[in-house]
């Protein structure tokens, strides 16, 4: 055999390499157009948890640009007149990236929507235990009306708190009236000896114990809620979901307890502190 035929022989033979690599190249390129419908899916774009917002990039290349670029390179080999012009493999990797990525900010968008939600729900059982706290204080706040001055005043300071929380706007400024009612209850109970009548006082005792009773509730709902905060604040911060999140208005959120500390009393103590006086 001479080295002309033997050479032909390796070219047909290396020649039917190229369709198995255009074969697979289209099972590549069909596996990338089915992730792209499935991550358009509504049960995938509200699931809770961000889109990977560089996931554009590593799907692109892996299921579309690549397999494109054999296909171009594969249709030159064989014997055949038809062509992918690179500008073809530029358009059919771009359109499925920019797919991808709008997907992706899409579930990002959503996630945020989600969990500012989740932060809502979890807040509102807080609110339940304080509404509880705050209607007894209404009636604090009449019986003190004929106590000395003084008393008035810790009483009055303890029910603006409650009154800060009504005109509240937003779910932190809630949270700080909260924290003050916490800290000017803390302040009257602590120092309960400078107040003889409101130590006497059944409704005030009434207030004590409802805040005494419902502590463990509160503290459980306090946990949740915070857990919930930790996760959107995680995301929040982190590039580049902050950008996703700031244009759809959100802002980092407070936790519960970050202004109060160490702060935060044991109501159930002070309880008892009460009761053997």
């Amino acid at each position: 055999m001479s080295q002309t035929d033997t050479v032909t022989q390796y070219e047909v033979r290396d020649l039917s390499l190229y369709p198995r690599v255009i074969k697979v190249s289209l099972v590549l390129i069909l596996l990338g157009l089915l992730y792209v419908a499935g991550t358009a899916m509504p049960k995938a774009m509200f699931r809770e948890e961000p889109g990977s917002m560089f996931g554009f990039l590593t799907h692109g290349i892996i299921w579309f640009l690549c397999p494109l670029f054999a296909i171009h390179h594969s249709l030159k080999k064989i014997k055949t007149t038809l062509r992918l012009p690179l500008w073809a493999v530029a358009i059919g990797t771009i359109i499925p990236m920019l797919a991808i990525f709008v997907t992706d900010v899409g579930k990002t968008y959503n996630f945020f929507a989600i969990a500012n939600e989740n932060i809502k729900q979890s807040f509102t059982a807080v609110e339940i235990i304080y509404q509880k706290r705050f209607n007894v204080l209404k009636n604090v706040e009449m019986s003190a009306m004929n106590y000395s001055m003084h008393e008035r005043q810790a009483i009055e300071a303890i029910v603006s708190a409650r009154t800060n929380y009504i005109a509240a706007g937003s779910l932190e400024e809630k949270i700080k009236s909260m924290n003050g009612f916490e800290h000017n209850l803390k302040d009257v109970v602590v120092n309960l000896e400078n107040y003889p009548n409101l130590k006497s006082d059944v409704i005030f005792m009434e207030l004590i114990k409802i805040v005494s009773k419902t502590e463990d509730e509160l503290a459980m709902a306090k946990t949740q809620l915070n857990i919930k905060i930790t996760t959107f604040n995680k995301y929040y911060n982190a590039f580049p979901y902050t950008f996703v999140a700031r244009a759809g208005g959100h802002v980092e959120k407070t936790y519960f307890d970050k202004e109060q500390g160490k702060d935060i009393y044991n109501s159930t103590s002070l309880l008892q502190k009460i009761e053997t006086k």
